[in-house]
């Protein structure tokens, strides 16, 4: 049984998605107390309940401590079973992040497919556009990953529905991403609710996004949707495309805002966050490595963040209890070792 506690470095859900997937994975039980210890509402919130409910009933598992708010959990695999499921978070918690317990151990089987219902573009989670253009294309290195967008979810509602499959590759290898690639443009994604039209929200954006990203002397590309959704909201993704003999976007920023949050704000913000990574010297934003590291575990391999977040410290942690990977983090660089006996 192995053991883990919430509450260290980040003390957040990353922990609790990295423990499923990996135990998933190895088919080792695990056992973790103080739950979301450092959140102003500890324990098992909907999404990560969801993920809890899930990956038992694909792991066959028994569960003790799985309901709502609870800080301790004990999770005993019984091997994992592919099939299609369908998830219904039940609320606008994010179905990105949830989909993060669920690759790991789907892209060494046959390909399957998950329907989730919940929260497309919420706060503190990768925003779905950020999750299609640079969490999707990533993991397509380590085996099948694609996604179909069927509705947006703001919110508090939710009503999101979402799409992703997984699957078996062959000859997998490690990863690495060492060195920038040359910045060939940037794309910015806007998407806002149809409730916001009114105030030409998107109209104003697009002004200021191309106000804000102009300094960054390479070209830019606006898109803008207005979107059905049960709850009022707007979101806005940039990603950097680089190149470095394989086009490749590892860097990002977004902002999801509530619909009184002026334009403006958003596209500072999201530019600067932009600026500030592509000047760290970093090749993988913190976000990503997040969902990197237990394919790392895995499979090997080196990449430069632009920031070690505790959340990076955290998974690397988690990843070495079940796997016997060792990792090494100097300066920005991560690298690790995994014994061939």
């Amino acid at each position: 049984m192995i053991h883990l506690d919430g509450s260290m470095l980040s003390g957040g859900g990353q922990i609790i998605r990295a423990a499923l997937a990996l135990s998933a994975h190895t088919n080792k039980p695990f056992r973790i107390i103080n739950i979301r210890h450092a959140r102003p509402r500890p324990g098992l919130m909907a999404q990560h309940l969801e993920a809890v409910r899930t990956m038992q009933i694909l792991c066959n598992a028994d569960v003790e401590g799985g309901h709502l708010g609870s800080t301790e959990l004990t999770f005993i695999p019984r091997g994992y079973t592919p099939q299609n499921l369908s998830v219904h978070i039940g609320t606008a918690g994010s179905i990105t992040l949830l989909t993060q317990a669920l690759s790991l151990c789907a892209m060494h089987h046959k390909k399957v497919s998950f329907t989730v219902h919940g929260g497309t573009d919420v706060k503190w989670s990768p925003s779905f556009d950020y999750f299609a253009h640079i969490i999707i294309p990533s993991l397509q290195q380590f085996g099948h990953a694609s996604v179909d967008l069927r509705r947006r979810g703001f919110y508090p509602k939710g009503g999101g529905e979402v799409t992703v499959s997984f699957g078996l590759k062959k000859d997998v290898k490690s990863l690495m991403r060492l060195h920038p690639g040359v910045v060939e443009g940037i794309e910015v994604f806007n998407t806002a609710s149809r409730e916001l039209m009114a105030d030409n929200t998107l109209e104003a954006l697009d002004r200021d996004c191309r106000l804000f990203f102009e300094p960054f002397s390479v070209p830019v590309t606006v898109r803008n949707a207005y979107v059905q959704s049960l709850s009022p909201g707007f979101v806005c993704v940039a990603v950097v495309r680089q190149h470095d003999g394989a086009s490749y976007a590892c860097i990002g920023a977004d902002m999801v805002a509530d619909p009184d949050t002026p334009t403006h704000v958003v596209a500072r913000t999201v530019s600067e966050t932009l600026k500030e990574r592509l000047e760290s010297g970093g090749v993988v934003d913190e976000h990503l490595a997040d969902h990197l590291i237990p394919f790392m575990g895995l499979y090997g391999g080196e990449m430069v963040v632009c920031r070690v977040s505790n959340h990076i410290k955290a998974c690397i942690a988690v990843t070495e209890l079940f796997t016997k990977a060792r990792f090494s983090v100097t300066g920005l660089h991560v690298r690790v070792s995994i014994p061939s006996v």
